[in-house]
């Protein structure tokens, strides 16, 4: 399970950098596996990849047919 958070179309959206990392972390209580954060001229996307709890590591979490 995944947490995203996008915004586009903002004048400067690295002065908000910040701002809008603390958003992604409120998610982080769930147990993250792993996170990102990608500025661009008018974008900012920010995610938190959320750990499955409850499945044996020995389960893979995707299968490739």
């Amino acid at each position: 399970m995944c947490g995203i958070f996008a915004v586009h179309g903002l004048p400067n959206p690295a002065a908000d950098r910040s701002r809008f990392i603390a958003l992604s972390k409120r998610q982080r209580h769930r147990g993250p596996d792993w996170s990102g954060c990608y500025v661009g001229q008018r974008t900012v996307l920010v995610h938190e990849r959320l750990a499955v709890v409850g499945v044996g590591e020995l389960i893979p979490r995707v299968t490739l047919s």
